[in-house]
């Protein structure tokens, strides 16, 4: 017969193993304890009617600093879905973040801005339908208004020539091992670089701080073939500073550079140059 004391640490035991399984279960749910689109709308800046758009931007955009990097949060899925996941994002999905906070009010808004933002024409149909190319989607963004001006100088401009994706289809979860789809893909690539689009960027040597203005959108262009740009993010002024907004691979989270975006642009060596939205 067991005695009262095993009896009693027994029980305690297996309280604590279910409530392990409990805080589990309840982790995986609510990830980060359920800071979710509502959690985030909660917090939201309240800024003036009047407020400059941009400055009223990065309010919105600070929300996420230290939110984790995650790479491939949209991929890997069976069928093309609109993910929205603020607990984790790549430097291009914490622009739209920023960019559908700034502008909406509840989450059925938030859905509307991210899928019009993140689908040609906002049409979600399958992969191809994404604009997978940053060049594509600020083509996009242009087109609709709040940003309209590309910015470089007159000496440095190109015109992507955009086919790393069909090219390097093992990278591609969503791509290895189906031809129809490297074909779609590859139908996007040459229809946008039939579009003959040019971006006006500063290299390193051109470039100073004198040409950003708080909320600009920073695109980073790449030197690799077939690619169009490396990374992306906000200008944000820090006293007489220039400093980045972004979602750093580097750093595993969103984060305010520490150094400028002149010291950023120089020691990034992949980097070719940074084109400036406006």
């Amino acid at each position: 017969m067991k005695n009262i004391k095993q009896i009693l640490l027994n029980t305690a035991y297996g309280i604590k193993a279910k409530l392990s399984i409990y805080l589990l279960f309840f982790l995986s749910v609510y990830p980060l304890f359920g800071q979710d689109v509502a959690y985030f709308l909660s917090r939201k800046p309240t800024t003036p009617s009047n407020a400059d758009f941009k400055a009223s931007l990065i309010s919105h955009a600070k929300l996420f600093i230290g939110q984790a990097y995650e790479a491939g949060t949209l991929d890997g899925k069976e069928t093309e879905s609109l993910v929205i996941n603020l607990n984790g994002m790549d430097c291009i999905t914490f622009v739209e973040y920023a960019l559908a906070m700034e502008s909406c009010p509840d989450e059925a808004c938030i859905s509307s801005e991210i899928l019009n933002m993140r689908y040609r024409n906002g049409q979600l149909t399958d992969y191809s339908s994404r604009l997978h190319y940053l060049s594509e989607w600020l083509f996009q963004l242009l087109s609709k208004g709040a940003y309209s001006q590309i910015l470089g100088d007159s000496e440095h401009c190109f015109e992507p020539e955009l086919s790393f994706m069909s090219t390097h289809s093992n990278f591609y979860p969503e791509l290895k091992n189906n031809p129809a789809m490297i074909k779609a893909i590859a139908s996007a690539e040459a229809e946008f670089n039939a579009k003959k689009i040019g971006f006006p960027y500063f290299s390193r040597a051109s470039f100073k701080h004198a040409d950003l203005r708080h909320g600009d959108i920073l695109a980073f262009k790449s030197k690799t073939k077939g690619l169009d740009f490396d990374h992306v993010g906000f200008a944000i002024k820090d006293g007489n500073q220039m400093k980045l907004l972004h979602a750093s691979l580097e750093k595993k989270q969103v984060i305010i550079s520490k150094e400028t975006v002149f010291d950023y642009l120089n020691r990034v060596k992949k980097y070719d140059g940074v084109v400036v939205i406006r």
